[in-house]
């Protein structure tokens, strides 16, 4: 399946890589007992419960139930919180080759999209090619789009006052229909790769349910996923049947080794 996405590419097909939260996730250090970089939803619930003692009395450990929560108390210290956080997080493999690929395939419009909110991409990018990556933020022209090459959805820790992690910041985005308009249009347009979304995943199926268009996706989706212990035949089945998307079951790190180590092959032969 993945040689397929190499086609598509060698033809200069429209693809978007498509970023869920699992693209930024630290690996975690059996040594030290910890992660290194970006946490799960869980584990930035349970960090920001450690920052204001009110928050203690919240039985659960569910992101948006304790957002809202220091929201409520705070929002703007909540708001500081959350870009010390993001602020710690570091730059992995995956975000290194996204990088070699973006730079390869020469920067294409559109072809990143995101609903993370920390800046590892693009510090990436900067490390490894000397170059500001251009970044269409929730507040700036990312619904007319412009010749961005990377779309964040949800925001930045730049503007970190209107990033996306409450109720009412995620119905904000939900009753936006001009970014629905414009992720329907590049959903029809090109090929997505997700990357770093479960298939469990409702906030991501909610969008799909959304974004299709009444006769169906024309265009092949593929989802970059290892299968895990809880993998369920069904959900799989009915991602391909409802939106066209194909499983291609490698982790994020291996697949995007591949594409880059494909395009560095073709550059050397065809310089």
């Amino acid at each position: 399946m993945i040689d397929d996405v190499i086609r598509l590419i060698d033809r200069n097909g429209p693809i978007s890589f498509f970023l869920g939260a699992g693209f930024s996730l630290g690996k975690w250090d059996n040594q030290n007992g910890k992660r290194n970089g970006l946490g799960t939803g869980e584990e930035l619930a349970k960090f920001l419960k450690t920052k204001n003692e009110a928050l203690n009395t919240i039985s659960t450990d569910n992101l948006i139930d304790v957002s809202d929560e220091y929201s409520f108390m705070n929002d703007s210290e909540f708001r500081g919180e959350l870009e010390e956080y993001l602020g710690q997080g570091t730059i992995q493999s995956s975000h290194k080759l996204l990088a070699d690929i973006i730079f390869d395939l020469d920067e294409p419009k559109d072809s990143v999209l995101t609903v993370n909110v920390d800046d590892l991409l693009e510090r990436a990018y900067r490390e490894q090619h000397g170059k500001i990556l251009k970044v269409a933020k929730r507040s700036d022209d990312i619904y007319t789009g412009g010749e961005k090459t990377y779309l964040k959805l949800h925001g930045c820790i730049s503007e970190i006052g209107r990033a996306v992690f409450t109720t009412k910041d995620f119905i904000t985005v939900e009753d936006n229909n001009r970014l629905f308009d414009k992720l329907k249009s590049i959903f029809s347009e090109r090929s997505i790769v997700f990357i770093g979304f479960g298939m469990a995943d409702i906030d991501i199926l909610r969008m799909l349910y959304r974004v299709r268009p009444e006769g169906g996706f024309t265009k092949p989706h593929y989802w970059i996923v290892p299968k895990s212990k809880n993998w369920s035949l069904y959900r799989e089945r009915n991602y391909t049947r409802e939106f066209h998307i194909n499983h291609i079951d490698m982790t994020a790190e291996d697949f995007l080794q591949k594409l880059n180590d494909h395009l560095k092959k073709k550059k050397l032969l065809n310089p």
